[in-house]
């Protein structure tokens, strides 16, 4: 069974602050929101979700300023989490539990939703019992079933407190090396990237036209943000992505389907600059056989992902698109 990989929202968001009245506001696609009503005050939260979706996660990672419920954070999920999942919510100030709340939620695919809880005293409970499982599931207590590492980086002191939303990116639909104009790709891969749920947010791609090489027009700016595929798989982060690998290989389609052509056009090197050479289907005008491409390889993490050779302009390849 394919696991999904889930992202805890960066940091709390007290709704004294002015917050967003939905945590999930500005989620992409799928997403958890969690607002706790009442309980004592807390530097930190940690949510368990286990069932149709999995997730462990502390927010911030370093403990900041400390708050009173009403708080909101959020859980961002997979388009296709669905199904029953119990969600254990425990907080914390100055290392010590201090509260916990349980729910039972039911997910539905591709939605956003909210849930209410209030955390009631922790002095004699033991976190180190296993929350809910899903009827068989491994126990998430063990390290194995941890869905990813804590990616929580702000603390509850930042002026943006309702966190950050992964960054998605996926394959466009296979095409000649005639890609046309960079504002009409870009444009096809925002339209194909609807389908995540993203609304307006717009999509770039990831190729290199002449003098306009994508480390230089795509925006990666927030440092620890996660890159990750539709099913919410793992890429990369904004600091890592223009590297020599990858978490995971950039092998999906905006629909989550996983069975790509087995070539990207690409034309630039791992750090993002372009490749000094005219190997790019002549500025990507011509689907001529008799002109080459520079291609990537979207089924692997390694230097290849970036640059694995040259094909003929007439064959149909991918296209990285990332959001922004």
């Amino acid at each position: 069974m394919k696991r999904f990989a889930l992202v805890a929202a960066a940091a709390l968001a007290a709704a004294a602050c002015g917050a967003s009245s939905d945590p999930c506001a500005d989620a992409p696609a799928a997403c958890l929101g969690v607002r706790v009503t009442d309980g004592p005050e807390v530097d930190q939260l940690r949510l368990v979700l286990a069932g149709a979706a999995r997730a462990d996660a502390v927010t911030p990672s370093t403990p900041g300023p400390s708050v009173r419920p009403p708080i909101t954070t959020a859980i961002y999920l997979p388009p296709t989490a669905a199904g029953s999942a119990d969600l254990v919510v425990v907080g914390f100030l100055g290392g010590a539990r201090v509260g916990r709340g349980t729910r039972t939620v039911t997910l539905t695919a591709g939605q956003r939703q909210t849930v209410e809880l209030s955390l009631r005293d922790l002095t004699n409970d033991d976190l180190a019992s296993p929350p809910p499982t899903d009827g068989g599931a491994p126990d998430l207590s063990t390290p194995i079933d941890l869905a990813v590492r804590d990616l929580a980086t702000r603390d509850l002191s930042g002026p943006d407190l309702a966190g950050v939303a992964p960054r998605h990116v996926f394959l466009l639909t296979a095409r000649t090396g005639a890609l046309g104009t960079l504002d009409a790709l870009d444009a096809a891969c925002t339209s194909e990237g609807a389908a995540l749920g993203a609304g307006n947010r717009p999509f770039k791609a990831i190729v290199n036209y002449p003098s306009n090489p994508p480390r230089t027009r795509i925006t990666l700016g927030q440092a620890g943000r996660p890159i990750v595929l539709p099913s919410g798989s793992a890429v990369a982060t904004d600091d890592t992505f223009w590297s020599p690998t990858h978490t995971g290989a950039i092998n999906e389609l905006a629909s989550g389907s996983a069975n790509p052509t087995p070539c990207v056009w690409a034309h630039f090197n791992a750090n993002g600059d372009g490749i000094v050479s005219m190997v790019n289907c002549m500025g990507w005008t011509t689907s001529s056989s008799g002109v080459n491409g520079s291609v990537a390889d979207p089924t692997t993490t390694q230097i290849s992902w970036s640059f694995s050779g040259t094909l003929s302009c007439n064959l149909s390849c991918h296209v990285y698109c990332i959001e922004q």
